[in-house]
């Protein structure tokens, strides 16, 4: 108890923590505050797709990252082109390249996740939840130009709150310099080597049991919380003051502000706005419309790409094609 009221009477700590602490919420709130939108209606008609981008882009953008759903809308992007052919079985599907169709018609991203150079394409890859080899590397060569060219649309959230870890140690450092100026060479490595890669497997298991309803993680969780309070026990068990209390405050604002930072940047969230009324549409033109007129074929890997939920038949029909000749080829809007 009298090393947690130190906290209260040594005004000096006090005040670097709470200094430490608005330091650290301004630098946060400047990031928030420039990437923060309100948002605008769309600027597009919401039945097309928003500023010519491709299904595996919208959904890059719309989800603020890169998922094994991208790849897909991207490949029925390139059957609906014409490029590929599709064999559809129970729990995935196979496509394979159609040597008479013109592979321009394919967006850059789809080149990139479809092609080993600029003149050699992949004659066949099979799309499972089994991944394999060819699949990892088309979705790393797809996730690689989704990063380099609309990376510039999203904010990177993770590598601020890096940056602000890195800045709560030194805040750190500073605090325990206040309480005694021996103690930073005594505490500090205990706690990078211990402490914080303890809680940072902590802050991974609850996220994989609330994000992802992985509650065997769970189990991981209260491991690592017990594991992190026994080693700040013993840690601090020789030393006159607590350190931990100093900590818990600078861990909570960094992870307050993962959550409240926007995901995208401004010009971001407008294209996320117009994603959004797009989805829109192509959900009423589902609910009431039973199949595709074949102009609207370049309508379905958007879709797949915003999850758009049909389970109408009619929708694939004209795409599950195993033609050896050449067919013709209806453009959407933007080829």
């Amino acid at each position: 108890m009298e090393k947690l009221l130190y906290y209260f009477t040594e005004l000096d700590t006090l005040l670097a923590i709470v200094l430490a602490m608005g330091v650290l919420v301004g630098y946060y709130g400047f990031f928030f505050k420039k990437n923060h939108y309100k948002g605008v209606p769309a600027t597009l008609p919401r039945e097309q797709p928003p500023r010519q981008l491709s299904p595996a882009a919208l959904r890059y953008i719309w989800i603020h990252q890169f998922d094994s759903q991208c790849l897909v809308a991207g490949i029925m992007s390139a059957v609906v082109k014409d490029c590929y052919r599709i064999k559809w079985r129970k729990a995935s599907f196979s496509i394979f390249l159609n040597k008479y169709g013109s592979k321009e018609r394919l967006s850059e991203d789809e080149q990139a996740a479809l092609s080993f150079n600029e003149t050699q394409y992949l004659e066949r890859l099979g799309i499972s939840k089994k991944r394999n080899r060819f699949t990892r590397n088309a979705e790393d060569r797809m996730h690689s130009f989704l990063s380099e060219k609309y990376g510039k649309y999203l904010l990177n959230v993770i590598l601020l709150v890096v940056i602000g870890l890195a800045f709560s140690l030194l805040a750190l450092l500073a605090i325990i310099t206040f309480m005694d100026p021996a103690l930073p060479f005594k505490i500090v490595a205990p706690y990078l080597l211990l402490i914080l890669p303890i809680i940072g497997g902590l802050s991974f298991a609850i996220w994989l049991a609330v994000k992802r309803k992985n509650y065997a993680a769970l189990a991981i969780a209260n491991a690592l919380m017990v594991g992190t309070l026994t080693a700040s026990f013993h840690i601090e068990s020789g030393i006159d003051h607590f350190i931990f209390p100093a900590l818990l405050p600078l861990i909570g604002i960094n992870g307050l502000f993962y959550r409240l930072l926007p995901r995208r940047r401004p010009e971001g969230a407008r294209i996320a706005i117009e994603i959004e009324e797009f989805r829109a549409f192509l959900v009423e033109k589902v609910a009431v419309e039973q199949s595709l007129e074949k102009s609207e074929y370049y309508l379905v890997p958007y879709m797949v790409a915003l999850d758009v939920p049909f389970d109408n038949n009619q929708y694939f029909n004209q795409l599950l094609s195993e033609q050896k000749g050449p067919t013709s080829y209806i453009p959407g809007p933007f080829s």
